[in-house]
């Protein structure tokens, strides 16, 4: 009787319920877990555990707001629960809201003083928003509470580290490998930090050690086998891989668990057979297939990575990883619109999968949604706040719109999640130079090349940062550098070819660019960069002949079909330009750059009602677009009409480039327009000291002027413009305007 009482009692079930889900989380089991959880809470509705271990199920699955719900719903029944308030406080450090992530941690530590993984986090919080010394406090007193517990000098020694305080970093490090030895990444974080002071032989010893403690530490072999390569040892380190791959290289899980090691150091091949033999010992295993064909993805292999792809979707339909793959596939194929269709079906039917919001960000910003591409990275990073692989292109991101501090923040939040990677530290010495800080910008890039002497993009970022001190030879010299490294690359050329048009090399630029376009005649990027630099040369002709090579060989390349239209406005061929700027169009429909450019052809063709329409096609979406938002104030305030409308773009405009000379001279004209003279002469001014060979500016603003009353400035205004022959309609009403004065 006393045993089948136990079994009703309420208390007891719901325990039961309880630590079956636990039971089920272990095994990884998560459905199965949420199931007894919420079987617990019907019988106990206010069971403040139970909604503590939904939480745990929630991030496990990587159902973030879910668990911010019921981490608060648990804290509701019981303020002091201080694992939930861990937690809680850990989700809003991954989400940047230090504030609230360090209020948590102060309330646990004003009821427990001595909490140590508490002051943990709030160290976190310090560091992460640029508190540097009330970080190293909270780091300092962790260790003063558990001297003994490797955490504390992990967490010191990363600070120091990422500050660049080499000394102190190797000091905690240290201790913090005595007082944890079976903690892998102790090893990894002294690796790297040996790898920047190019320690080599010390990074090689501290990796052996830990791989002797930690036998099953896979990344401390690959770290062995980064550092054999660097050493010039590369057969030691294929040795150390092949090693690795026998001990249970069968197995699925092993398999590719080593595969995505040789993914990792760029052996795709090896990668490619590891992911092989475990598919062999399990085959239809749908998460090896998967890696397979991201290898082929990755390797430029579409076609294979077709074939398989359309086998895996074939037997799993809603696979989400192998349906993201399929509009990488169209992506590489410039077929964006169809990937961002199945892209946009992802994100809705799996919202919480950042690698979707990851590719969709990319897909975005390549039609030109530059505004769209960052709220899907953000909503990667927020899904999944460790996926550097987000991190990386938002930063770069903001680098292209000239947001350099809070470009500066991310690039360091990069560096924080992989410290021994170059990655961070070309993005946060490229922050650097935008800002004109040229020695710090060339501290990270001598980093970045000491983290991977084999890169040659290090030795590029460092040859704009010399070039932009006009230091031309060190430039020279570290170009010629990554070219060696990577010959092949239209991308590293057209860097190089740019900073010799910049200066006193152009004949050097074209004759390069004619060779690097000879050796690669199938290649539409070599063709297309050839067409960039002939136009920069005026080599019209030469550069339309170079575009349309460029098309050939890829039909959907749309950025070829710009290089053609440019060079065909350029030699005055509007009809043509408007021809090959529609077949881009129907390419990639919704490429706001692209509707901007047919827009500004009907400018010239007097036709407003069509430049208007593509101006608004453009806005309609990506509405913080500030050519098209300027142009079309422009078609309005020519019509004389929707001039509040105008003002209102031509302000946004004008806030998002304020350094655009034609963007402050289309609001100067608004401005007139609208009666604002005095407004309108400031800003026309300044256009016309930035830009003095402007005709144009000199005309608004003598017409400014001459409304304003200033007769005599406004005559002089009007009769430079026309002496720096002003045509069209502005010619006319310059001449009529200086005839009513006489």
């Amino acid at each position: 009787m006393l045993t089948c009482g136990c079994r009703t009692d309420p208390n007891v079930v719901k325990h039961q319920y309880l630590q079956s889900g636990q039971r089920f989380m272990e095994q990884g089991k998560y459905q199965q877990a949420e199931i007894q959880f919420r079987n617990a809470l019907k019988i106990d509705s206010r069971f403040a555990d139970a909604y503590l271990q939904l939480s745990k199920q929630a991030i496990a699955t990587a159902h973030w707001q879910d668990a911010l719900g019921e981490l608060k719903r648990a804290l509701q029944l019981d303020p002091n629960l201080t694992e939930a308030r861990l937690n809680l406080s850990r989700l809003y450090l991954s989400a940047g809201q230090f504030d609230q992530a360090e209020e948590e941690a102060q309330n646990i530590l004003r009821r427990e003083p001595a909490n140590v993984e508490a002051r943990e986090l709030l160290g976190s919080v310090y560091l992460n928003s640029g508190r540097e010394a009330e970080a190293r406090d909270a780091f300092a007193q962790c260790i003063k509470l558990a001297p003994n517990e490797a955490s504390g000098y992990i967490n010191l020694g990363v600070m120091e580290l990422s500050l660049h305080n080499y000394a102190g970093a190797e000091k905690n490090l240290l201790q913090a490998e005595q007082a944890g030895p079976q903690i892998s990444v102790v090893y990894a974080d002294l690796a790297n930090l040996y790898r920047i002071r190019q320690r080599l032989p010390d990074a090689e010893r501290i990796l052996r050690q830990g791989i002797s403690s930690n036998p099953n530490a896979y990344p401390l072999n690959v770290l062995l086998a980064e550092i054999l390569v660097e050493e010039s040892r590369p057969a030691e380190a294929q040795a150390e891989l092949q090693n690795l791959l026998s001990k249970d290289g069968n197995l699925p899980e092993a398999a590719a668990g080593i595969g995505d090691l040789y993914a990792g150091v760029g052996q795709s091949e090896f990668a490619l057979a590891a992911y092989q033999r475990g598919l062999a010992a399990a085959p239809k295993n749908i998460e090896l297939e998967n890696r397979i064909a991201a290898v082929y993805i990755s390797s430029n292999r579409i076609a294979e990575a077709q074939v398989l792809n359309q086998a895996v979707i074939r037997d799993n339909p809603a696979n989400p990883t192998a349906n993201v793959q399929r509009a990488q596939i169209l992506m590489a194929q410039n077929r964006l619109d169809e990937a961002v269709q199945i892209l946009q079906r992802q994100v809705i039917e799996n919202p919480d999968l950042a690698l979707a919001h990851l590719v969709l960000g990319t897909a975005r910003w390549r039609l030109g949604e530059v505004e769209l591409a960052r709220n899907a990275y953000q909503d990667a990073v927020r899904i999944s706040p460790g996926m550097v692989e987000a991190w990386k292109p938002l930063t770069e991101l903001l680098l292209s719109r000239g947001e350099t501090n809070a470009a500066q923040l991310y690039a360091q939040r990069c560096i924080q999640l992989e410290p021994g990677a170059a990655a961070g530290h070309l993005l946060l010495g490229e922050a650097h130079l935008q800002a004109r800080n040229y020695s710090i910008a060339r501290e990270e890039f001598t980093l970045a090349q000491q983290l991977s002497p084999r890169d040659s993009w290090p030795h590029a970022h460092m040859a704009s940062a010399w070039a932009a001190e006009n230091h031309r030879a060190e430039a020279q010299r570290e170009f010629q550098l990554a070219l060696a490294l990577q010959p092949d690359d239209p991308s590293l050329f057209g860097e190089y070819f740019d900073f010799l048009l910049s200066g006193r090399e152009p004949a050097q630029a074209i004759a390069g660019a004619r060779q690097f376009a000879a050796i690669h005649q199938s290649s539409a990027e070599a063709q297309n960069l050839l067409a960039t630099v002939c136009i920069r040369r005026q080599l019209y002709p030469e550069a339309a002949e170079a575009a349309q090579n460029a098309i050939n060989a890829d039909p959907r390349m749309v950025s070829a079909y710009l290089t053609l239209g440019s060079t065909q406005e350029r030699s005055k061929q509007t009809d043509a330009a408007l021809a090959t700027y529609t077949r881009a169009l129907s390419i990639q429909p919704n490429y706001p750059p692209l509707l901007t450019l047919i827009g500004n052809l009907y400018l010239e063709k007097k036709d407003l009602d069509s430049a208007g329409r593509y101006f608004e096609q453009a806005l309609a979406i990506d509405p913080n677009f500030a050519i098209a938002e300027a142009n079309l104030a422009w078609v309005y305030a020519t019509r004389n009409e929707k001039l509040d409308v105008a003002l209102g773009l031509a302000l946004k405009a004008r806030q998002q480039m304020p350094a655009l000379d034609s963007i402050a001279d289309t609001l100067g004209w608004v401005q007139y327009k609208k009666g604002d003279f005095a407004a309108a002469k400031l800003l026309l001014r300044t256009c016309v000291r930035a830009a003095p060979q402007q005709a144009n500016y000199h005309y608004h603003l003598g017409m400014v002027l001459l409304a304003a009353g200033e007769r005599k400035r406004g005559r002089a205004e009007l009769e430079s413009a026309l002496r720096l022959r002003l045509s069209g309609d502005e010619e006319h009403d310059a001449r009529e305007a200086l005839d009513k004065l006489h």
